[in-house]
């Protein structure tokens, strides 16, 4: 706890290595390299914070996370575009009777759903509010 920031980007450029070698194993890593840096947003991680970080510097610990927030949400929107068309392609390979997956196209549709979800009108104005944070 008090290394999130650094536990994030590390993860961001492990899981950035693994994507640039194509294939799904290696996305699939990928992907579940990003999906680990869910704890480093937890109320277990905020709370830490709270305890060890001076008012002054809470600002900033929560600015730079809602940033690191919008780079790992970006990260895995790729990742499952780029699993989502790979196993499209797969599946066409396949014959129309035998078992075709959608894993990664399910999984592509709830992030889309969570990610439209998280906007919300506020006062009933045309401003909206995003909030970012992983469903449990």
């Amino acid at each position: 706890k008090g290394n999130e920031s650094t536990f994030i980007v590390l993860s961001l450029d492990f899981s950035n290595l693994y994507a640039a070698v194509s294939g799904e194993e290696c996305l699939g890593k990928a992907l579940g390299i990003s999906l680990d840096t869910k704890e480093a947003f937890s109320s277990d991680a905020i709370s830490a914070a709270f305890e060890h970080l001076k008012p002054s510097d809470l600002r900033d610990w929560f600015n730079n996370m809602s940033t690191l927030s919008e780079n790992v949400e970006s990260r895995i929107m790729k990742l499952l575009l780029s699993l989502t068309k790979l196993e499209k392609d797969n599946n066409s390979k396949l014959k129309k009777d035998s078992p075709h997956s959608e894993k990664y196209k399910g999984m592509y549709r709830e992030v889309l759903t969570h990610k439209m979800k998280s906007k919300i009108e506020i006062d009933g104005s045309t401003h909206l509010k995003e909030q970012s944070e992983f469903p449990s």
